[in-house]
C-alpha cells in the first residue's frame, strides 16, 4: 500500500524500491496475487519515468502471472498499457485486440478504440472525430484514475492541441501537469 501511495504521489523512483521490497516479501510469503500487484505498480512507475524498456520487463513477468492467477482485468490493463507504448503497427493492432476481448469498463474500451484509432488512421490529428473521442476520455480519465496514469495520456492530447494549433489548451493543459 505505501508503495502504491508513493506511486499515486508521484514519487516514482522510491515507489520502485518500496515495490520491489515488497514483491520479494510477497514471493517469499507465497502471495502472488500481491507479486502481481507490484510488478504492474512497478511498471506503471518506469512507464512514467518514460523508462518504456524496463515497463515493459515489468509488465511481461506481471501478464504471466495474471495469465497463471486467470485474473482477467489485470491482463486487460497490461495489454492496454502495452498495446499503447507498441511502436510495431502489426504488433500494436494484435495487443489492442486482445486487450479488448478482456476490457471490463467503458473507459477502457474507450481507451482501446483510441489507441486503435490512432493505428488504423495515419491522420488521425487532423480528425475532429479522433479529438472529441480523445478529450472526453482524458476528462474522464482525470476524474477516476490517478495522476500517474492520466500523466501517461498526456502525450496524445498535447499532440492533438499541436496539431490543430490549440496552443492555448495545451499550455493550461501543461500548468496542469508540470513536467517532473
Amino acid at each position: 500500500l505505501h508503495g502504491k501511495a508513493l506511486y499515486t504521489k508521484g514519487a516514482y523512483t522510491t515507489a520502485i524500491e518500496v515495490l520491489r521490497d515488497a514483491y520479494r516479501s510477497a514471493a517469499d510469503a507465497g502471495y502472488p496475487h500481491m507479486m502481481l500487484s507490484c510488478r504492474i505498480l512497478i511498471g506503471n512507475c518506469y512507464s512514467d519515468l518514460g523508462r518504456m524498456e524496463e515497463m515493459m520487463t515489468h509488465f511481461s513477468v506481471a501478464e504471466h502471472l495474471a495469465e497463471a492467477l486467470g485474473d482477467t482485468d489485470s491482463l486487460a490493463s497490461l495489454r492496454y498499457n502495452t498495446a499503447a507504448t507498441q511502436r510495431h503497427r502489426e504488433q500494436a493492432l494484435a495487443a489492442v485486440q486482445q486487450a479488448e476481448s478482456l476490457a471490463a469498463g467503458e473507459t477502457e474500451r474507450q481507451m482501446l478504440a483510441l489507441v486503435r484509432y490512432r493505428l488504423e488512421h495515419a491522420d488521425y490529428l487532423h480528425d475532429s472525430a479522433y479529438g472529441a473521442q480523445l478529450l472526453d476520455c482524458f476528462r474522464q480519465l482525470q476524474e477516476t484514475y490517478p495522476m500517474g496514469f492520466t500523466r501517461f495520456h498526456l502525450q496524445w492530447v498535447l499532440a492533438w492541441y499541436k496539431a490543430n494549433r490549440q496552443y492555448r489548451q495545451a499550455c493550461r493543459l501543461l500548468e496542469e501537469f508540470p513536467i517532473i
